[in-house]
């Protein structure tokens, strides 16, 4: 395939606009995510590697005045099961038409005739395909790969338009919006997280990974000084006078300070051990970014995944610019509804 021997000339896409996009597109799905999901998320297990020693800190948060509900997240144990994902980071289309090819670095084991999806912000509700080849160093093709730099081929994919760089590739299903009845996914974000160290200098992948902290979902241990009641809607709807304990972990840098920890999902929840250690066991919580930047603010910033995969601190001056970039885009998709409807 020669993924290996030649990059793709195509342009990078202005991330702006691409944003602007992405931000009406999640709009719409949000709209029509109600539909039950049929298939459980894959999740995994692995074994929990200590960042710090973990500091007990209770956060009281008091809801006297109003009823404030969040979906609540279940904690069910699922067994071990395969994840990748693959950054794209170039993208060509085959000789005579025969489909595209996309390369980055698989994280995880991925397989050909794996069912994929292709995630990006300008779609949110994913493409679904198949992979028909991969490549292994040049013009190594190969049945399985794991941890390495790969070509994928999509032969049902003929339009290099349709792919853009920095989607991600994986055989994780996505969620648009926090279903409790099932365990968290943000694949998207986890796909991105693991490049981050390598690509944030990028002006283009800054700006992308920005978008998908601000416009992502988390989830969060916590435990409730009283239990929760049901909504008719399935949520967990905290009662009057309720107080939720957030648990914090040493701030990075600043021995003084602390953080909040959240999570793309539950197996990276799950390597947090101590997290569930002790007779009282806390419950999981979605969290807007909006909701986790007002902890982090108020403490010492946020840190995403904080055990791994891809641990990311986000101070509160990054959290500051992240509001800032999404009150800015907010402000520009509202002034194109007013174009559009004079």
């Amino acid at each position: 395939m020669g993924l290996f021997n030649r990059r793709s000339k195509k342009d990078k896409k202005s991330v702006d606009e691409l944003a602007e996009k992405a931000n009406k597109l999640i709009d719409s799905e949000k709209a029509e995510a109600e539909e039950e999901t049929k298939e459980k998320v894959e999740a995994e297990t692995s074994e929990s590697k200590n960042l710090e020693e973990e500091k007990d800190v209770e956060e009281k948060t008091e809801n006297k005045d109003r009823k404030e509900s969040l979906p609540e997240e279940k904690s069910a144990d699922t067994s071990a099961v395969r994840r990748f994902t693959i950054l794209i980071e170039d993208v060509f289309k085959m000789k005579d038409d025969k489909g595209l090819i996309v390369g980055g670095n698989v994280h995880g084991t991925v397989n050909v005739h794996d069912k994929v999806y292709i995630l990006h912000p300008v779609l949110p509700q994913g493409i679904e395909a198949e992979i028909d080849a991969i490549e292994e160093g040049p013009m190594n093709m190969v049945e399985t790969a794991t941890d390495s730099r790969v070509g994928i081929r999509f032969e049902s994919i003929k339009d290099q338009d349709a792919i853009p760089v920095y989607a991600v590739v994986t055989n994780i299903r996505p969620q648009a919006v926090p279903n409790p009845k099932y365990p968290a996914e943000s694949p998207y974000l986890l796909g991105l997280s693991y490049e981050y160290g390598r690509l944030i200098k990028n002006t283009a992948f800054a700006n992308i990974f920005t978008f998908a902290v601000f416009s992502g979902h988390y989830i969060t241990p916590v435990r409730l000084e009283i239990d929760t009641e049901k909504s008719s809607e399935g949520k967990a709807v905290l009662k009057q006078n309720s107080q939720i304990s957030f648990r914090l972990l040493p701030h990075p840098a600043n021995d003084k300070l602390m953080a909040l920890p959240v999570f793309t999902d539950w197996a990276a929840l799950k390597k947090w051990d101590n997290a569930f250690k002790g007779e009282d066991q806390p419950k999981t919580f979605f969290m807007s970014f909006e909701q986790c930047a007002d902890i982090g603010l108020k403490n010492g910033g946020v840190v995403i995944n904080a055990f791994g995969p891809a641990p990311i601190f986000v101070s509160n001056e990054n959290i500051k610019g992240i509001l800032q970039m999404k009150a800015n885009l907010d402000k520009k998709i509202d002034e194109e509804k007013k174009k559009e409807n004079q």
